[in-house]
């Protein structure tokens, strides 16, 4: 294994490529995010064969814009992000040029990457970001972004609510 190439493999991140959901927006020309049809911000990366990958699979996904922008030579509209909470970069994996030269796996280079991306995140987004999610917040943006119906939207907080006083009647709050 080639070492020199691999540091060619660090990621080059800048702070200002750190965006944070649900606020982000297409980088190339700005158009609002649009949330999947299950109403979340970001498709799940789907690793079908196992590799070092599925290792990453909290941290990796897709978020998709209002736009038509080419941000992957096989996706419109969408980005590949690492992510730590909702704080979200873009990461490009290696075609297989990079990792045939090194003698590693495509998928093993990829993981690395994000890896990489996931520790620049830790490190240089903001903390309220990173910390976990406000699922709230969550379902009410996503309910101004048109990816639930407000009919959804009630029944969803409804159940939350009727959660919430359950868990303080248990707890000897209510």
């Amino acid at each position: 294994m080639d070492t020199i190439m691999l540091q060619d493999n660090q990621l080059q991140m800048q702070v200002t490529a750190i965006q944070y959901i649900p606020y982000h927006r297409c980088p190339k020309c700005g158009a609002l995010p649009r949330t999947t049809e299950t109403g979340t911000w970001i498709r799940p990366y789907q690793d079908w064969f196992g590799t070092a990958l599925s290792g990453w699979l909290d941290h990796l996904g897709y978020v998709h814009f209002r736009c038509n922008c080419q941000h992957h030579m096989q996706f419109q509209g969408a980005l590949r992000v690492a992510h730590l909470g909702d704080a979200i970069v873009p990461i490009h994996f290696d075609d297989g040029s990079l990792a045939r030269q090194v003698g590693w796996e495509i998928a093993t280079l990829n993981a690395e990457r994000v890896r990489q991306a996931v520790t620049f995140l830790a490190q240089y987004a903001d903390p309220a970001f990173t910390a976990g999610n406000d699922w709230l917040l969550q379902k009410l943006c996503s309910l101004v972004a048109g990816g639930i119906g407000p009919e959804e939207a009630r029944r969803e907080l409804q159940q939350w609510i009727e959660r919430q006083v359950l868990r303080a009647e248990f707890s000897g709050c209510g």
